[in-house]
């Protein structure tokens, strides 16, 4: 929480503003608007299997997600999501279309997650970085500790297209 302002450097008070209360200076009017930061993954198959990671550091080590991470302030999230694939499972990606935007609670802190469908174009498969291990799993098969809320909400979704398509003549 912001407890100086930013451009004059006077102690913030709480005011209502704009439907909620928000911090704001009583000096110079700079109000601070909180926002949550934006995380960015690619949804990755490997021969009809879906690649995951395995978290190796907190929170939530040795649980599972897609690759996925923040997105740096000089990036889009479409080069975040390929980053953070290629620091993660060894493979060099391009971010296709966008499959979804989620919401996730992160412990103390709220995160807009855009999530990519990934083509692979290369690289070496191997884990690196916040992956402890990178694993391909049927879609049937991913494993019940994942990660994050939209961890769960991709497989889920996944698992819904695979079965219309199934149904599809």
């Amino acid at each position: 929480m912001e407890n100086y302002c930013l451009r004059c450097g006077r102690a913030l008070e709480d005011r209502e503003l704009f439907g909620r209360v928000r911090r704001a200076c009583p000096d110079c009017g700079w109000i601070h608007f909180r926002s949550a930061p934006v995380a960015a993954g690619s949804i990755l198959f490997q021969e009809d299997r879906l690649l995951l990671i395995r978290r190796k550091h907190p929170p939530l080590q040795d649980h599972w997600s897609f690759p996925c991470g923040f997105q740096e302030a000089d990036e889009s999230p479409a080069q975040a999501a390929e980053r953070e694939a290629r620091e993660e499972t060894g493979l060099e990606v391009r971010a296709g279309d966008v499959f979804g935007v989620f919401f996730d609670h992160n412990g103390a802190k709220n995160v807009v997650v855009v999530v990519y469908r990934g083509e692979i174009t290369g690289g070496t498969l191997r884990p690196g970085d916040d992956a402890a291990e990178v694993r391909a799993f049927p879609l049937r098969e991913t494993p019940e500790n994942l990660a994050f809320p939209s961890s769960f909400e991709v497989v889920r979704r996944l698992r819904a297209e695979a079965r219309l398509e199934r149904m599809r003549p």
